[in-house]
């Protein structure tokens, strides 16, 4: 018998991707879960950035200071996801300063959690709310676990902004499906999508397209109780910050992240494979749906939304990608709507066409591929990481580790030590911070020194001039540099400095240290 003699074929195509996908999401769980524990200080997206932050939380209870001031730090993201972090550090009892491994484990551990949670919203909406079937709500699930951007599962806040941004969009799909009562549904999703902004300022995306399309759909009294209820959420939200950290919040949250446009950046370090393949075939096909027919104007209430939606999320995430220091992970919000629309447009074709099943068969090999390369990309790199280069990793992070050692004996409170060292991923075996600054966090000056070799623009918050004193005075001690190549210069003399005020003091492998002369040198 032909597979597809029967107009409910799409039952078994739909059944046997959930089987593929389902293996997918086992071995990716798997993979997930040995990163999680990977003694790598960065798996992508600068772990040791948020960990900084995070120890600072635990420290003293201050995620935010004056960058303009020592130790002139930046926290780019807003708190709820350091928060989340921190309280389960602080329950476990953890020390900021020797239980930095733990840390790491906490905050990959909890973005492994919050992915399973995605997962299961996006069943929620395939099953509950766009009544799809339970084969393909579990291959959409359990799909969108398994094709996470790195970012999502690395210690960053990306995850809780990807997930609460669904999570809205799952009350809001609710909302539309009854809004005579459905008004819970529309005040929950205007509440999430309020705190979303609090996890990471990319989430503001969500509230502009709700009330957007309330807007375009002309339901003013809908849009009055999203509105209000915004507006008190978000209300509250800044208030408690401002209150714990006055204007000092703004200037990291807005002034730290004026990065500047940089198309350059966008080419050499977004526009990889997993762009073409995640982003630019969706891209297409959302397009085509959206303005087939004015789709947008004229179908049923979901389409709208769902089209609306995926497509101001493409365009807000290829507007935010040219800044400097972006990824392809401002994506994943849009990947994730666009396999919903994809999945509800076929939902609508069966059932003008039960026997039209090819878009499914295309469909659903599309999904398939996409989730056994992902697979097998991320088997590729747990390999390399944890298995073939892993001693020669380890050797370099340890010995940055002993670098920082070093330097942490030999410092009395009051003194700070600059480390002038590139940061690092798993695929650039170079000699850099590997957790130097997050040893020395009580210690150190500048710890997100990235932030500003990938901007275009000179920082406008940074206290260059209080800097500049800093290392010329003893309240600098030491200056860290290595053997790999690093040409950012935070200030244009830094060089002319360190060779008129520092002598070099010791040597550990590929690093140097050079400590400032008005100190007595160590015998």
């Amino acid at each position: 018998m032909n597979l597809f003699d029967k107009p409910y074929s799409t039952t078994k195509i739909y059944s046997f991707t959930a089987l593929l996908i389902t293996i997918c999401f086992v071995f990716t769980l798997i993979l997930r879960i040995i990163l999680a524990k990977s003694h790598h200080s960065d798996l992508g997206g600068v772990e040791q950035n948020v960990i900084y932050s995070i120890q600072r939380l635990l420290f003293d209870g201050k995620i935010y200071t004056d960058p303009g001031y020592i130790p002139f730090t930046i926290t780019q993201y807003t708190p709820m996801y350091h928060y989340i972090c921190g309280l389960v550090a602080w329950i476990c009892g953890l020390d900021p300063e020797t239980d930095i491994y733990q840390l790491y484990r906490i905050g990959r551990g909890a973005n492994v959690i919050i992915n399973l949670l995605l997962a299961f919203i996006v069943f929620r909406i395939s099953f509950r709310k766009l009544n799809l079937s339970i084969p393909l709500s579990i291959a959409l699930g359990l799909g969108c676990f398994v094709c996470v951007f790195r970012q999502g599962f690395t210690v960053r806040p990306d995850s809780l902004m990807d997930f609460m941004i669904i999570l809205s969009v799952y009350f809001f799909l609710g909302y539309l499906k009854d809004r005579a009562s459905g008004r819970v549904n529309l005040i929950l999703a205007s509440v999430v999508a309020a705190t979303v902004i609090f996890v990471k300022q990319s989430g503001v995306q969500i509230p502009v397209i709700l009330l957007s399309f309330l807007v375009f759909v002309g339901d003013w009294k809908g849009l009055k109780i999203s509105l209000l209820s915004f507006i008190l959420s978000f209300a509250l939200c800044a208030g408690i910050l401002f209150l714990l950290y006055k204007q000092v919040f703004f200037l990291n949250v807005i002034g730290g992240v004026a990065n500047g446009i940089d198309t350059s950046w966008f080419i050499f370090y977004v526009f990889g494979n997993g762009f073409k393949i995640k982003i630019l075939i969706p891209a297409f096909f959302v397009l085509l749906i959206t303005f087939y027919r004015w789709n947008i104007f004229k179908a049923d209430i979901i389409t709208r939304f769902l089209c609306f939606c995926a497509c101001a999320m493409l365009a807000f995430a290829g507007i935010t990608v040219l800044k400097s220091g972006s990824n392809v992970a401002y994506f994943a919000p849009f990947f994730t709507v666009s396999l919903l629309l994809f999945a509800w447009q076929l939902k609508a074709l069966q059932s003008q066409s039960p026997t039209s099943y090819y878009p499914s068969i295309a469909f659903t090999l599309y999904f398939s591929g996409i989730c056994v390369l992902n697979v097998v990309h991320q088997y590729k790199e747990v390999k390399k990481l944890e298995f073939d280069n892993n001693n020669q990793t380890l050797t370099r992070e340890q010995l940055a580790a002993s670098v920082a050692e070093y330097v942490r004996t030999n410092l009395k409170p009051g003194e700070y030590v600059f480390a002038n060292l590139n940061d690092e991923s798993i695929i650039e075996e170079s000699y850099g911070r590997r957790g130097i600054n997050n040893i020395l966090f009580k210690y150190c000056l500048i710890p997100e020194l990235d932030i500003f070799k990938s901007s275009n623009v000179k920082s406008g918050v940074l206290g260059y001039a209080n800097f500049r004193n800093a290392i010329l005075s003893k309240t600098t001690k030491y200056i860290i540099e290595s053997t790999t190549p690093f040409h950012f210069k935070i200030i244009p003399d830094l060089d002319k400095i360190k060779n008129s005020q520092y002598r070099l003091a010791k040597e550990i492998g590929a690093y140097k240290i050079y400590e400032h002369t008005v100190f007595e040198p160590i015998r």
